[in-house]
């Protein structure tokens, strides 16, 4: 009888054991699965700033080359009307050349890939964050390398070769009337 008393008492033991031993495993995936979630929060608020970063980056290209085509067309309305020498041409023609050099950051993304993109749960957004910095973004620098290796050494360099000369800041045509 006293075994017996005393199988129960280690059987509840064991089964309380047990209990505290799942109680504390919940708790922990609960911490855990915290941890996960703020870790996902970081990465994602990280990778917010880049993108708003290189909108920023972007837009104010956008606006660079907007002004640099102003410049241009002047230029073009130049030749196309024959107009007469004037001391704004050369500033001008530095102006119509600059090309701002395409930057985005993807730092964010890169962390994010060294801790495992799985970190974030929602399967769209991990779909569209790897479309926009693996797919979109090389496109797009590959096709403004595309346009700026093609153009600038088929095109400008040549030009401002053979027509121009440079002045400190600008570029003064070596023959007016021939150029135009």
């Amino acid at each position: 009888m006293l075994a017996g008393r005393y199988f129960k008492y280690a059987i509840g033991e064991i089964v309380l054991v047990v209990i505290g031993i799942l109680i504390a495993l919940q708790i922990n995936n609960r911490n855990e699965s915290r941890k996960l979630q703020a870790k996902e929060t970081v990465l994602l608020t990280e990778l917010k700033s880049n993108l708003e970063a290189n909108i920023v980056n972007l837009k104010k290209d956008i606006r660079i080359q907007t002004e640099s085509m102003k410049y241009f067309n002047y230029i073009m309305d130049l030749a196309d009307h024959h107009r007469p020498f004037n001391d704004s041409i050369p500033v001008h023609l530095q102006k119509a050349i600059f090309m701002p050099d395409v930057v985005l950051s993807s730092s964010a993304f890169e962390t994010m890939k060294s801790s495992g993109l799985d970190i974030i749960r929602s399967d769209r957004l991990r779909s569209e964050i790897i479309s926009i910095i693996e797919i979109v973004y090389p496109t797009l620098m590959q096709e403004t390398q595309r346009l700026e290796d093609q153009l600038w050494a088929a095109v400008v360099v040549p030009l401002y070769q053979k027509h121009f000369r440079s002045e400190g800041q600008t570029w003064v045509p070596n023959d007016y009337e021939n150029w135009l």
